[in-house]
């Protein structure tokens, strides 16, 4: 068995995805679902249910963002 650095691993482990969640002032579109756009310019929605989808600008499309 090798020996291992416990700080190199921590180190090189990339941290944790940022939560996303609505900002206060998100607005509520005619579907009851939280819109918003973020610092770099992506428009995410956030379902009553609390599912989140984030605007893809290649497709036009919406896909799901899991946390």
């Amino acid at each position: 068995m090798s020996d291992f650095d416990l700080g190199d691993i921590l180190q090189s482990t990339p941290p944790p995805a940022p939560r996303i969640e609505a900002p206060s002032d998100a607005q509520l579109n005619e579907h009851g679902q939280m819109v918003w756009r973020d610092a770099e310019g992506t428009v995410w929605v956030q379902n009553p249910d609390g599912s989140l989808l984030k605007h893809n600008i290649l497709t036009g499309g919406w896909d799901s963002y899991e946390q």
